[in-house]
């Protein structure tokens, strides 16, 4: 059997994930032994699991911020001024964006 990439070399090893016949030199290139559409196709799956997880982490940064605004605005309508409305304001912005301020973590 003749290595995928290079036809006048015999192959001493195969594709952990495909399956093609490799030769020394692509055997010993990447851990576990790959072949270099596979390695490719690894590196692109990890860069959208990446940019995947930072909107992920955005979309939770923007519901914590949302989720913040709507409370303060809402004690600040139930409060009267001088009647504890600071405290109220503030703890409706800690108590509601503490669990989303938790999840992006």
């Amino acid at each position: 059997m003749k290595c995928y990439y290079h036809n006048e070399i015999d192959a001493v090893a195969t594709c952990s994930r495909c399956g093609k016949s490799l030769c020394k030199e692509c055997a010993d290139k990447y851990r576990p032994i790959l072949c270099d559409d596979c390695f490719q196709e690894i590196q692109e799956e990890n860069e959208q699991a990446k940019n995947d997880a930072l909107i992920d982490t955005r979309n939770e940064w923007i519901k914590s911020l949302i989720f913040g605004v709507i409370s303060a605005v809402i004690f600040y309508l139930i409060f009267e001024p001088g009647n504890g409305m600071q405290e109220g304001m503030i703890a409706a912005l800690w108590g509601f964006t503490w669990p989303w301020g938790f999840a992006v973590l």
